[in-house]
């Protein structure tokens, strides 16, 4: 549920052009007197679906942003997009997405509902794309342990060991 809250977060900013559009297109089809009546009417109920799901999510997004303050939701919009190597484990960051999963669950927003925001081709990408950037993340801190000495792993042996200028560990 981590990557959905954090895909509110980061969708919230495009929901206003997305409702414009979905309202053109809505328009555009409701108007049209050339194309066959059926495939128009499931047109328009889905383009009305996305707009009922664009307005709910601009709905949880400001709610958590209420609930979180807005420096723990930049945060948050921060390690969803890979800036400067933060990501959503942290210990700050994780305990922020459990206060906003308890607040989207006092709105009756279950983990189950969620993958039915899904549908929404904009917040399915960017769920994507977030969940994308935090494996890279992870993999990337992965080959960056492997490559350091395991001195300088454990905090207790850290101060035992000292760096020289050419990469090499030194005992101190």
């Amino acid at each position: 549920m981590h990557i959905e809250i954090a895909a509110i977060l980061t969708v919230a900013s495009k929901l206003d052009l997305l409702e414009e559009l979905l309202d053109k297109r809505l328009s555009r089809a409701a108007t049209d007197t050339v194309s066959p009546t059926l495939p128009l009417l499931e047109k328009v109920y889905r383009l009305g679906e996305y707009k009922r799901l664009a307005a709910n999510l601009a709905v949880m997004e400001h709610r958590i942003r209420c609930a979180l303050g807005d420096e723990q939701t930049d945060a948050v919009v921060r390690a969803a997009h890979g800036v400067c190597g933060a990501d959503l484990r942290g210990r700050k960051l994780r305990a922020a997405l459990e206060t906003a999963s308890r607040t989207l669950g006092r709105l009756g927003v279950l983990p189950v509902d969620m993958e039915s925001y899904k549908r929404l081709p904009l917040f399915r990408a960017e769920c994507a794309k977030i969940e994308r950037l935090q494996k890279a993340c992870l993999r990337q801190r992965s080959r960056v342990c492997k490559r350091a000495p395991r001195a300088f792993i454990s905090r207790a042996n850290a101060a035992a060991f000292a760096c020289c200028r050419d990469g090499r560990t030194a005992q101190a």
